[in-house]
């Protein structure tokens, strides 16, 4: 929505735009409306916060602020419509100002907010080894406590730091497999691998993973789950079946 004013703050155009955000006060718009009345037009015909049992304060406040337009600034009417209002000088030292409705935008983004901080608990309080690592770089970005109890590193120690930094293959050639798959596919399933605990244990894990986006960033989701005693338990189940069948 757009509406121009001249050197005397006196109103010269508004679009049509302007008139379908404001509806209530369309009628009364006229060429030539001082700033001031425009504003005390408004009020009176549609409910702000922020001028509310303030409104001689707030239009004074208004008026003022333009003079010097700074950022773009935000204000709610009644029944949660968020506007956001750009006020620009023009060479001829008049002013626009651009005005839109935000309101869905906001609540999309408190949702997304919502949502990641929902994930960000899940992914935190989970009982599997989660790391998250940024595709592009391969860095670190988060792990939870189970992948630091299970692999023997601080959070401090890891975040921030590439996968080839950590060390954590024991044999890079899984590494490679791992990664072309991943690129092959968008994700891996099951993928059975050797880690190394920070003391340089090998211990066998299972690792599922895919590429997420979070923040607008595209990012690896990785579970790696221990299945070094299940391994061996295996083992020694075939070992002693294999004993029975030779006897």
């Amino acid at each position: 929505a757009f509406v121009s004013f001249d050197d005397q703050d006196r109103l010269v155009y508004f679009n049509d735009a302007y008139q379908k955000l404001f509806p209530s006060i369309a009628a009364a718009l006229e060429p030539g409306m001082a700033y001031r009345e425009l504003l005390r037009v408004q009020l009176s015909a549609i409910s702000l916060d922020e001028a509310a049992g303030r409104e001689e304060a707030w239009i004074e406040e208004s008026i003022a602020r333009r003079r010097s337009p700074g950022e773009p600034t935000e204000q709610k009417f009644s029944g949660g419509q968020l506007i956001q209002l750009s006020q620009h000088k023009t060479a001829s030292d008049g002013s626009i100002d651009i005005r839109r409705d935000v309101t869905d935008l906001r609540e999309a983004e408190q949702a997304r907010r919502q949502s990641e901080e929902g994930w960000a608990a899940l992914f935190q309080q989970s009982p599997s080894a989660m790391v998250l690592t940024e595709t592009a770089s391969a860095r670190i970005l988060a792990v939870n406590d189970a992948w630091c109890t299970t692999w023997g590193y601080s959070h401090d120690e890891v975040i921030g730091k590439r996968t080839t930094e950590m060390k954590i293959w024991h044999d890079v050639s899984q590494s490679a497999v791992f990664y072309e798959e991943l690129e092959r596919l968008g994700f891996v399933e099951s993928f059975e691998a050797t880690y190394l605990t920070k003391e340089g244990t090998p211990r066998k894990t299972q690792v599922a993973a895919r590429k997420v986006v979070l923040n607008g960033i595209e990012q690896l989701l990785s579970v790696v789950v221990d299945v070094n005693e299940k391994r061996m338990a295996e083992q020694a189940l075939a070992q002693s079946e294999q004993h029975f069948r030779n006897l």
